[in-house]
């Protein structure tokens, strides 16, 4: 893992001696959601470049940066890589540092895989938190496809954990799961949307269906809902280029939620600094 964090080091700082011209991007995004209940603000640095005279321009495009993100529970700074080097396919590596602050309800110990971890198992825990660090990879897929104005879309998301504490078990925020030390996770979320314009955005509505799997322990989630998404075509000015989303959805199978309905949603913007 330190060599991977080495190279996106390397590669981040590559641009800066680079001949071709490399854009710089400014991203901020906020998250929230439902079932379970998450505040998520993320900021993100990073230099792109359209990979000219490829066969899948003006598509294609390589994105080198860094990230910094906090909620209640936890905070972060990484490094990414980002590439679509064709239109049906966009990769994603990110390398993040974690730090767990001992609040809402992160990083609680737990005795066996089989424990119940809702809402009131997590809430009869309250001030057992950890305080800890931790580290994180991920590495992402997201191939789609596109027949008319249909959009079929697959996103792959696979996880590796590190952090300190009693445990064995550890109740993680983002996947509402229970993990070991140096676990494994996967998240796999599929698309179904409609691409439409209207004034300036471009609009998706759609289903998904997501299954979250945690390895050692041997739980999975799975869920169903609408989404409805938009993207600026072009920069508003000052307020960049925004974007946003809502699911809502519900719980299918879950350890905890079954049946339960579950929302989240986001909002963010993109400035070009040069």
């Amino acid at each position: 893992m330190r060599s991977l964090t080495s190279l996106l080091a390397l590669l981040i700082l590559a641009p800066l001696g680079a001949q071709t011209p490399w854009s710089q991007e400014l991203d901020l995004d906020t998250y929230a959601s439902k079932a379970p209940d998450g505040l998520q603000v993320n900021g993100a640095y990073s230099f792109r470049k359209v990979l000219s005279g490829s066969q899948a321009e003006p598509n294609a495009y390589l994105q080198l940066g860094a990230v910094v993100a906090t909620t209640p529970a936890y905070g972060f700074g990484g490094l990414f890589v980002e590439a679509q080097p064709a239109p049906f396919l966009v990769l994603r590596a990110e390398r993040s540092a974690l730090r767990f602050f001992g609040t809402a309800g992160c990083l609680l110990s737990f005795p066996t895989a089989s424990a119940p971890f809702g809402d009131d198992a997590v809430k009869a825990r309250k001030g057992q938190e950890e305080r800890t660090n931790g580290m994180r990879t991920l590495l992402q897929a997201t191939p789609q496809v596109r027949v008319g104005q249909v959009v079929l879309r697959h996103q792959a998301t696979f996880g590796w954990w590190a952090f300190g504490g009693r445990g064995p078990w550890f109740y993680e925020y983002e996947n509402d799961a229970l993990l070991r030390d140096h676990d494994q996770t996967s998240d796999q979320q599929t698309f179904a949307l409609w691409e439409s314009s209207w004034g300036g955005l471009t609009t998706y509505c759609g289903g998904t269906f997501q299954v979250t799997r945690a390895s050692d322990a041997g739980l999975e989630r799975r869920r169903i809902g609408l989404v409805l998404s938009f993207e600026a075509k072009e920069s508003w000015g000052r307020w960049g280029q925004p974007r946003g989303g809502l699911i809502l959805g519900r719980n299918q199978s879950d350890p905890n939620r079954k049946g339960e309905l579950y929302a989240t949603c986001s909002l963010g913007t993109s400035w070009t600094v040069r």
